[in-house]
């Protein structure tokens, strides 16, 4: 910076520098102290790794100047999908362009430092030297100097790497490498005959207005075949802001409809399936989402509540749809995806169902403050396993540790809250046989405390696990 600016900055200019640097970069200086350098130690590890040298950067630019967002990422029947071969061609086409721009500019900005190198080493590095003195004079140099280094460094740091190149990662390329293209542009037509100047610049405006059509008509196609035909949400980025919106105002509707304010959610936790969740449970307190093949009911005397199923499919979507316990009181269309059916259940237990119950049962018990009771199982395209909930368990709010219960390899159920008396059903594949063994333990965020300020992390808290242990009630 100091070499490409008109003068050398002065000390009070160097001051200010260091002291709004050191105060933007004070809350990951106090995330490294408080989390014993976990960046720190992660950068060491990734490091450590065997890199690799290719031109992956260069195999993913037309697609982060052209069709950065894919266009087969909403389903193989959309219009998008159809017409993915125009967004292929205007990437392809930028990067020629941004490429060819770059290279420009590298021999404008080179060419200027040293046109005529001596043979003499040293004298070579004194003319560089002066060439860089005397070219920092020129305004127009140190614009083009710093565009080069704009678009040139991010991309040679990439031609070695030790993960994969993905498109979003060119995004600090804008928007200086159109800039090339633009600078290439001028060039093209400067260079032009006198002559044939009105065709070169007719030329040059007609390729630049059909790459920007060619981009537009791109952007309209991707985004009118969001929640068009063809749509499906698992195929890539999930459901649409609109879609997702549409169906939380839906879900408080039903909710104040039933006068009934705890949802449970039951979501896969991966893609748009995530998103979905999110939006319907965000700072809901009495809200939570929870993986499909778990389901906590309310304890004898406590309110119903209100559960939605995302697809039909999941495991215990049978169940509901056939328990005297459940009853569906609101339906959500969804694009391209199962409706979202939301059902109002009371108190159960398998013995209210008429199914037998295991004798004599099981506690599973240990130290920590929630214990369960087997109940029994039900075959349903798989195994629903019944317990009792003993323990309660209060709520740490929305971002708080939760206790969580997991049945074997299964995923953990993790509510809200627990309660006494509370039922919950648990789902493995399988036809039944010996119930498998159960753990329990808290799992959040990393919540770190300094002086009177709580930081919330990305990172998992310590895993707190315990395995419960089966006792025969007499």
């Amino acid at each position: 910076a100091a070499l490409l600016s008109p003068r050398l900055p002065s000390r009070r200019d160097l001051a200010a520098m260091v002291g709004l640097g050191l105060l933007g970069v004070l809350p990951t200086l106090v995330w490294e102290v408080l989390s014993h350098g976990y960046d720190i130690t992660a950068l060491r590890t990734y490091l450590a790794t065997p890199g690799r040298l290719d031109l992956d950067v260069l195999a993913m630019m037309p697609r982060a100047f052209g069709d950065a967002l894919g266009t087969d990422s909403l389903g193989p029947g959309t219009l998008a999908a159809r017409w993915q071969a125009l967004g292929t061609a205007q990437g392809i086409a930028m990067t020629v362009l941004i490429l060819a721009g770059t290279g420009y500019l590298a021999w404008r900005v080179v060419g200027r430092i040293a046109p005529i190198m001596p043979p003499a080493p040293m004298a070579r590095r004194l003319r560089v030297w002066r060439g860089l003195l005397a070219a920092r004079e020129d305004e127009r140099w140190r614009v083009e100097a710093v565009l080069l280094l704009a678009i040139a460094l991010p991309i040679v740091s990439m031609l070695s790497h030790r993960s994969s190149i993905y498109p979003h990662y060119l995004i600090v390329e804008y928007p200086g490498a159109f800039l090339a293209v633009g600078v290439l542009a001028e060039a093209a037509v400067k260079r032009a005959r006198p002559t044939r100047l009105p065709a070169a610049r007719g030329l040059v405006w007609a390729g630049m207005v059909a790459l920007m059509l060619a981009g537009a008509l791109d952007s309209l196609i991707y985004f009118g075949s969001i929640d068009g035909p063809g749509f499906h949400p698992g195929a890539g980025w999930g459901y649409s802001i609109a879609q997702t919106r549409m169906a939380g105002d839906r879900l408080t509707a039903i909710s104040a409809h039933e006068g009934l304010r705890d949802v449970e959610v039951l979501a896969k936790l991966e893609g748009g399936r995530l998103d979905l969740a999110r939006v319907l449970s965000v700072n809901e307190p009495r809200r939570t989402v929870l993986d499909p093949a778990c389901l906590v009911l309310p304890a004898p005397g406590a309110p119903d509540m209100l559960v939605v199923t995302e697809s039909d499919a999941d495991p215990l979507s049978p169940a509901l749809r056939s328990a005297p316990w459940a009853h569906l009181v609101g339906v959500i269309p969804m694009r391209g995806a199962d409706p979202l059916r939301v059902y109002r259940v009371s108190a159960a237990s398998l013995s209210a169902q008429g199914s037998p119950t295991l004798s004599p049962p099981i506690d599973y018990v240990g130290t920590a403050p929630l214990a369960v009771r087997l109940e029994g199982t039900q075959v349903m395209g798989g195994t629903i396993t019944w317990w009792q909930v003993n323990g309660t368990v209060p709520s740490s709010g929305v971002y708080g540790p939760r206790r969580w219960l997991r049945v074997g390899a299964a995923m953990p159920c993790a509510p809200r809250a627990w309660q006494t008396g509370q039922t919950l059903l648990t789902w493995q594949p399988g036809d039944g046989g010996a119930v498998a063994r159960v753990s329990t333990g808290l799992s959040g965020p990393l919540v770190t405390a300094w002086g009177p300020f709580r930081l919330l992390s990305f990172l998992p808290m310590p895993e707190q696990a315990q395995s419960l242990t089966p006792i025969t009630v007499p």
